[in-house]
């Protein structure tokens, strides 16, 4: 392949709170996982099954107390890095939380490999569909709702949307720092 542009455009996948979150005995709290039940009779029938997929919805939303809201979860806090701003990050700083010494790393060795071959990388800003207080519709929203509380478990939903936010600015300003467009896809969505 030969492109013109590349578009990075991710920010799930590493990100991962546990570098700067201390449990309330101090120790550092790693990310863990909720354990999933067991698929059920009805969970089969849903995989192969539109009207198994609704009535499964049904009844999970007959179940779920939350109503689409976060769950409780265990008691820690964030301990942001020492010298590091979080309105003007060091990008240069080895402390910066969610993996992203690693993915400015990345960055770099891609931005190397495609000037390579006579293409440009441009880097965006990602959407997390998380903010503080959020209550998602139990049966619309329940993969988001899942992954979240799930997948992230477990992390808040304010300091999610607060590491995120830091994240675009680290993104943002890679691109700034070596002349690369940035898609601010973050900003923009919430314009519309």
């Amino acid at each position: 392949m030969h492109p013109d542009l590349v578009v990075y455009y991710e920010g799930a996948n590493q990100f991962d709170l546990s570098s700067i979150a201390r449990g309330a005995d101090g120790s550092l709290r790693g990310r863990t996982t909720v354990p999933v039940e067991p698929p059920s009779r009805l969970a089969t029938f849903a995989r192969y099954s539109s009207i198994g997929v609704r009535l499964q919805s049904a009844l999970t939303l007959i179940g779920d107390r939350g109503n689409g809201r976060e769950p409780e979860k265990p008691a820690y806090t964030i301990e942001w890095p020492a010298g590091l701003d979080e309105a003007n990050p060091d990008l240069g700083n080895p402390a910066l939380p969610v993996n992203l010494t690693t993915i400015l790393h990345d960055l770099d060795d891609m931005r190397a490999d495609l000037h390579g071959v006579g293409a440009e990388l441009a880097v965006s800003s990602f959407v997390w569909l998380v903010h503080d207080g959020m209550v998602l519709d139990p049966l619309r929203g329940r993969f988001i709702w899942q992954q979240l509380n799930r997948t992230y478990w477990p992390w808040r939903y304010r300091d999610m949307a607060r590491l995120a936010a830091f994240q675009n600015r680290v993104f943002a300003k890679y691109a700034a720092q070596h002349y690369l467009p940035f898609i601010d896809v973050a900003r923009d969505r919430k314009s519309v």
